[in-house]
């Protein structure tokens, strides 16, 4: 799936090229289906060698049933094996796991 019109970019060459960049964390709204555009950035942080953190937003929002109901639509609608974070900047919740995974990231392999 590679976009012709992004792969030689500057960000692209920055993303495949930097030292230290291992990963990068990308937002999704916990409240919505993933689309075409997720899936496609998904795969370009892949070609560029990078592990996405998958945080959803909102957490807040949800009840307990919509949580789980976004977290398997997530990872459906992707098609990734990773567990994606439930997030809420509001309350907080989440954000010590998200931390964790990005430090877990920061790790050499």
């Amino acid at each position: 799936m590679r976009s012709p019109a992004i792969a030689g970019t500057p960000p692209t060459k920055y993303l495949k090229n930097s030292p230290t960049l291992r990963s990068v964390v990308v937002l999704l709204d916990s409240r919505r289906e993933p689309d075409e555009r997720d899936a496609r950035l998904i795969e370009w942080l892949r070609q560029c060698g990078l592990r996405p953190i998958y945080a959803l937003t909102k957490a807040d929002k949800l009840n307990r049933q919509e949580s789980d109901r976004a977290l398997r639509n997530i990872r459906a609608g992707l098609g990734i094996d990773d567990e994606p974070v439930l997030c809420s900047a509001k309350s907080g919740q989440g954000i010590a796991e998200l931390w964790g995974e990005i430090r877990k990231s920061m790790v050499k392999e």
